[in-house]
């Protein structure tokens, strides 16, 4: 059973009784946009047991950021800074993650978090990328993960944009408040909401008219 620490993005994991070399942790990660394509934490963290367990290596932690762009830095998130912090204590000798693009979004950002783990002498690896940051290649290989992982956010934004550009030009209503007096139909386009406002027989669209309708002899 996972005991909770106090700190709320880490899971403190039991112990093995066999021989482990290192200890690890996880650092799991997830953003809003992920989440709505239907992606999950719990598929890292169940990929981490099996991977560990071939490895021969103690897993003693997971950290999580939930909900986190990868765009922000590392140090800056509520589950990297408490994984910062646990290095320091060094209750740890190294950190997994799933892919480097669950470091950042960006290559700046998944350098940094790269160069605060060294700095505080804690290793990384990927579960599904090869690369050893001890050797001048794998450094190279870690540049060339971190840079992808940029270029895919980069689509990523160009795809959002282009969808967005063609909703615009077909007159549908793409995101905000919708104006009072009109409605947004299944199809995204505006309406007028002749519904009536809630405790009147007024429609909305009504209320509008008659505000209109006024404006001239208030204005003199």
């Amino acid at each position: 059973m996972e005991a909770k620490s106090k700190r709320q993005n880490v899971e403190t994991l039991p112990g093995s009784n066999g021989h482990v070399p290192m200890r690890a942790v996880l650092y799991a990660r997830v953003s809003t946009d992920e989440q709505r394509q239907r992606q999950t934490i719990q598929t890292q963290i169940e990929h981490a047991y099996p991977w560990c367990e071939r490895e021969g290596i103690k897993l003693v932690g997971i950290y999580r950021d939930e909900g986190v762009s990868g765009t922000i830095p590392f140090e800056k998130r509520e589950g990297g800074a408490e994984l910062l912090e646990g290095a320091r204590a060094k209750e740890f000798e190294f950190v997994l993650v799933y892919k480097v693009d669950r470091l950042g979004r960006v290559d700046l950002v998944s350098h940094v978090a790269m160069h605060h783990l060294e700095t505080l002498g804690v290793g990384l690896r990927s579960m599904t990328e090869p690369f050893d940051l001890s050797t001048p290649q794998g450094r190279f290989m870690f540049g060339i993960f971190a840079s992808y992982a940029s270029l895919e956010w980069s689509n990523f934004l160009e795809r959002s944009k282009a969808g967005l550009m063609r909703h615009v030009r077909a007159g549908r209503w793409w995101s905000g408040i919708v104006p009072y007096g009109y409605r947004r139909n299944t199809n995204g386009f505006l309406e007028v909401n002749e519904d009536p406002v809630p405790g009147t027989t007024i429609p909305e669209a009504e209320v509008v008219r008659m505000i209109y309708g006024r404006v001239p002899s208030a204005c003199g």
